[in-house]
């Protein structure tokens, strides 16, 4: 072997600086004497010796462990330190790490400078540098202080671990890196259920939003909170309030980088029984408000009933449940609904995976409510129940089976509130917190009765929706033609799709009629509004256009009669409208507009093309308004394409935009009128509520057969 010069010495120590010894400084801050932290016992000591055995890196670890300096021992042979005994090359050994069979690992006494022996775990290694030269890498841990090391982090994780207060850990995006078992019981789930999932999956607040903010200000920052009152509750346990103290603060690990931040959470529920009524009292109108969003959107009764438990379940309570008359459930009006009734389960929720709960809560859609004795009672009291123990309900004969499963859900505490709206009991919202969950009061039964006030006029507003909804629908589809004409002269297609948000059927009507000579009349129109009012109003647009149609008037002249009647049908009078006139004779076509989408046409060959006539106002709009004909020649062949503004335009799509959607579908698809009917209802919105009417009309000419 060749000897390690002052070349090989200089780039070793460099290895060695940025290897181990470098994870021990940073760890330390660069000071070797931190014996109060636990860290300090990884203080690892590199030796590198040069094939004389003669030692030509000592590093500051080294140093410390040794008491020699590096000035002294330099230069020198390793027997200085382990005694002239000691064959590093000898492979027997303590052990190995089973990855490299080179290393070897034995524990031996250290000479120190002050001529005390201290046993030491010293691993020794042979490495080639690149020019060939072979050194001996040794490593070495104080014995003592290795097994003084593990006595302390043995203490630090009992102390962790088994403390009865919570303590966690979360990373800088708020997820969890270490929770004890005292905080995972408080949330009700297991430590290894938490790590890796951000905080809000364990703990619910109305007030989640700022104390987010606050736990990054503290890692943004540094500057901790102590003793800070947060309400909330356990999301597996989501009608226990709770308030807890929590102290926060950040913990930085290697060259200073902030790494997380750590949290000491303790209940102190039962001595802050005001902070926790202010915190019921916010979870309270938070839920009001979420009661009121469902409001403004409630267009079907079960769907709104499902939607109110589930979010009662996931904000205040474990179970809940909306069940409703029987009469009301199909639709019977409340003034002839019987006295006596049956109830059905319109909607039901619970958080519990358990059978007894599903059993609870779970019945098929709209299927009699078995062995609801309690239920009928406040029926027909229109009283609310409040139930914390047995005797509440002993003036009430309870099925053996729902306390058979009450008892096994551990159910501490029930509500039952009627649901009247109008003036008449349509049913009853009920609630049950089980376990450690706070018992209701009577505090939270009057809170209910208000969320069963709003839920109550909710529900019937949407029984109101839904059937006026079918009125009007029934109403329009009645109007409608049942078939239109067959003729040799056209070929006919049409679709017609109802408004589907709510109750908002529109007015949209189409009609064909064949006048004398031949001629054929196609309209389309739309009344402004929706619901039974715009049905009503489209019903007379048709009747009097049809009446206009076999006086044999000038399209334009037929448009601006109709306009004038349509001041007599009242308020509600204002419609579009596009009617076109074809004659097979001379294969020509007079088109006139009322305020509508332009008729689109396509010809025997060629792309789909707008008509740009010459638009009129609405009708209604103006008692003195004029139209005037666009005449176009349509050879056998063109196909004509009426449509309304349901097909073409929603909120998020402009009319032009929904037009150059229509004539590219048209333009890929011709053939057949059907292909081309449904290639144009698969372009419409699906975010549009009007309805979506297009008559398509492919132009034969005169049969002269």
């Amino acid at each position: 072997m060749t000897a390690a010069g002052p070349d090989h010495e200089k780039g070793v120590a460099m290895s060695s600086d940025n290897g181990v010894s470098r994870m021990n400084e940073e760890a330390h801050g660069g000071d070797p004497d931190t014996p109060t932290r636990f860290a300090a016992g990884l203080q690892i000591a590199t030796i590198l010796v040069d094939d004389r055995r003669h030692i030509f890196h000592f590093d500051k670890w080294a140093e410390h462990l040794t008491g020699f300096s590096a000035g002294t021992i330099i230069g020198r042979d390793y027997y200085v330190l382990f005694g002239t005994d000691v064959d590093f090359t000898d492979q027997q050994a303590d052990g190995t790490d089973g990855a490299d069979e080179s290393m070897v690992m034995r524990t031996m006494p250290l000479r120190r400078a002050d001529g005390s022996i201290r046993p030491a775990l010293v691993q020794t290694r042979p490495v080639s540098l690149p020019d060939g030269t072979d050194i001996l890498v040794m490593q070495a841990v104080d014995v003592d202080r290795s097994r003084e090391l593990r006595t302390q982090l043995s203490m630090l994780d009992g102390f962790f671990h088994q403390s009865p207060v919570g303590q966690v850990i979360l990373d800088e995006h708020l997820r969890y890196v270490m929770v004890n078992d005292a905080l995972a019981e408080y949330n009700g789930f297991e430590p290894s259920e938490l790590i890796g999932r951000h905080m809000s999956i364990a703990v619910g607040s109305s007030d989640f939003e700022e104390y987010k903010k606050m736990l990054l200000g503290v890692l943004r920052t540094g500057e901790p909170v102590i003793d800070v009152k947060v309400t909330g509750f356990s999301r597996r346990k989501p009608g226990a309030s709770k308030v807890w103290s929590a102290t926060w603060f950040r913990i930085k690990g290697l060259k200073n980088r902030e790494m997380a931040l750590c949290g000491i959470i303790y209940d102190v529920t039962a001595s802050r029984i005001d902070f926790l009524s202010e915190a019921r009292t916010r979870q309270q109108l938070n839920l009001l408000g979420l009661v009121g969003e469902l409001q403004s959107q409630a267009w079907d009764p079960k769907r709104s009933a499902t939607e109110l438990v589930e979010m009662l379940t996931r904000e205040y309570c474990d179970l809940a449940a909306i069940d409703v008359s029987e009469e009301y459930a199909v639709g019977v009006d409340a003034g002839r609904r019987r006295r006596e009734s049956r109830l059905r389960t319109l909607g039901a929720s619970t958080v519990l995976d358990d059978v007894h709960a599903q059993r609870l809560v779970e019945t098929p859609d709209l299927d009699t409510v078995p062995g609801s004795p309690l239920l009928d009672h406040i029926m027909k009291t229109h009283t609310p129940r409040l139930v914390t123990k047995a005797s509440d309900v002993d003036d009430i004969d309870i099925p053996g089976w729902v306390w058979e499963a009450v008892g096994a859900i551990d159910a501490n505490s029930y509500m039952g509130v009627p649901l009247i709206a109008r003036g008449f009991t349509i049913g009853v919202l009920s609630c049950m917190r089980t376990g450690t969950s706070l018992r209701f009061n009577e505090d939270d039964l009057e809170f209910l009765q208000t969320v069963a006030s709003r839920t109550a006029l909710m529900l019937d507003n949407a029984r109101l929706y839904r059937e006026a909804k079918e009125t009007a629908l029934l109403l329009q589809m009645n109007i409608l033609p049942s078939e239109l004409p067959d003729s040799e002269e056209f070929e006919l297609v049409h679709r017609y799709i109802p408004g589907h948000k709510g109750h908002r059927v529109s007015g949209d009507w189409y009609d064909v009629s064949i006048q004398p000579g031949h001629s054929v009349a196609l309209a389309v129109g739309d009344v402004v509004g929706h619901g039974i009012a715009a049905a009503a109003t489209m019903g007379r647009y048709r009747s009097a256009l049809q009446a206009l149609t076999t006086v044999g008037l000038e399209p334009a002249a037929l448009m601006t009669r109709l306009n004038e009647i349509a001041e007599t049908f009242g308020e509600a009078n204002m419609a579009t409208c596009l009617y076109v006139s074809y004659d097979p004779w001379r294969h020509r076509c007079s088109v006139v507009s009322a305020g509508h989408p332009p008729l689109i046409v396509i010809p025997p060959e060629g792309a789909a093309r707008l008509v740009e006539e010459r638009n009129g106002p609405l009708l209604g709009g103006f008692t003195d308004a004029r139209y005037t004909n666009t005449r176009l020649d349509t050879p056998p062949g063109t196909r004509l394409l009426l449509y309304s503004d349901g097909l073409v335009e929603s909120p998020t799509v402009t009319l032009d935009e929904g037009i150059a959607n229509l004539m590219s579908a048209v333009d890929r698809t011709g053939g057949e009128l059907n292909d081309l009917a449904d290639a144009a209802m698969a372009v419409a919105p699906v975010d549009s509520h009007d309805d979506s009417t297009i008559l398509i009309c492919e132009l034969r000419g005169l049969h002269r057969g």
